[in-house]
């Protein structure tokens, strides 16, 4: 009778927690799909306005490339980072569960907003030194985008996609293969999917156009790319702090190296 009820209270536990797992998991999902979407709607609204007319097919199909997009990376985003061990969403989840640590959460925006101001003052001078040391190889054809809101939502978009999807899934997929491999080893080499999303982040960035160390192996110019650096720190903001921190991290990077490029900031 004892052991029976013992293991009535163990189901019952297991239940619970695979209850509370599942309406986290539901909560996280429709968090990462507004800001996706939201992100992405406020972006295109940002670079191109809205005008009504003959062109209406034209936001209407990029709405619906952006909702499959934002359901793609917010299932994804809901679901690798816990099997993973990192973290996913903790001040949104902390806010909605009602179990916000206030002090906690200044000191991790703190440091985030920190870090992204060293890492903009930091690429800045990264890339004067380049400018020196390879001549015109590290050009300014960086176009910055034109408002702080585009920034914002740029930052959000590229956390969730390279740090909530990318850096989750390589991390998974090292934690699985160290189980494979190295069963005797407790400790999942995450920061070497942190270094593979680096890599990965700083490419996307030369693909798209910044045109920096032509003439170049393509190996050395994503290694040297600043994108890449800012991308293992706010890899290492993520894995620390959660996908709101390294959202601060990195629009805070982008709107002061836009504001120190024009100027308005002076540069160390």
């Amino acid at each position: 009778m004892i052991t029976r009820r013992i293991n009535c209270v163990r189901t019952s536990d297991a239940d619970n927690e695979r209850l509370i797992s599942s309406d986290t998991r539901r909560l996280d999902f429709w968090l990462f799909w507004a800001a996706g979407l939201s992100a992405s709607v406020g972006l295109y609204l940002s670079i191109l306005g809205f005008h009504a007319g003959p062109d209406i097919l034209h936001p209407v199909a990029y709405l619906c490339v952006s909702t499959a997009l934002a359901t793609t990376m917010a299932l994804v985003a809901a679901t690798a980072p816990r099997k993973a061990d990192l973290p996913v969403a903790p001040i949104c989840e902390g806010l909605l569960n009602g179990s916000l640590n206030l002090r906690r959460i200044l000191c991790r925006l703190v440091v985030a907003l920190t870090a992204g101001a060293v890492g903009a003052y930091a690429v800045f001078a990264y890339a004067r030194l380049l400018t020196r040391w390879m001549g015109d190889a590290f050009p300014p054809t960086r176009h910055f985008l034109p408002s702080a809101r585009s920034f914002v939502c740029g930052a959000i978009i590229e956390e969730i996609a390279f740090r909530a999807v990318v850096f989750s899934l390589l991390a998974l997929a090292m934690k699985l293969a160290s189980a494979h491999l190295l069963p005797q080893t407790k400790a999942t080499p995450i920061w070497i999917a942190n270094v593979l999303q680096a890599l990965i982040f700083g490419g996307a960035h030369l693909l798209v156009g910044m045109n920096i160390l032509t003439g170049m192996p393509w190996y050395v110019r994503v290694t040297l790319a600043p994108q890449t650096w800012v991308g293992l720190l706010n890899g290492c903001i993520y894995w620390s702090y959660g996908i709101e921190s390294a959202m601060a991290c990195h629009a805070t990077t982008d709107l002061l190296l836009s504001a120190i490029m024009r100027g308005s900031v002076p540069a160390l």
